[in-house]
């Protein structure tokens, strides 16, 4: 799987989600046979009597027949949003994916920075 290299291993993702900065600690993977990166996202914050941490388990494959990823998203919103699945393209240092949800379609990108080896979510 392209960029299989740069994912693997803990690392830091910072970026905005729904308007908000956000910290998240991430453990990557393979899994399933090395077809799948088991990505486990999680928010650095603390819960508080109004908002649960965001916490997701997502496996990332590849498809090679349509040349682009394909994101298996489960996450602590499940029940309002119902993030299921999504494809992605890379371009550059990005992959973005475009996940169907629910309410229509919600776009989540991954950014390689290289200038400081690191994952950026925006």
């Amino acid at each position: 799987m392209p960029y299989s290299i740069i994912w693997l291993g803990n690392w830091k993702l910072t970026g905005n989600v729904m308007g908000h900065a956000a910290e998240h600690s991430v453990a990557v993977e393979w899994v399933l046979n090395h077809q799948f990166l088991r990505v486990h996202e999680k928010d650095k914050r603390a819960a508080t009597d109004d908002r649960v941490p965001y916490e997701a388990m997502i496996l990332v494959g590849y498809d090679n027949t349509s040349d682009r990823y394909v994101a298996h998203w489960n996450d602590v919103s499940a029940g309002v949003f119902r993030k299921r699945w999504g494809y992605g393209n890379s371009i550059g240092d990005e992959i973005r994916f475009v996940l169907n949800i629910r309410m229509g379609r919600s776009i989540t990108m991954f950014r390689w920075n290289p200038g400081n080896a690191a994952v950026e979510d925006g």
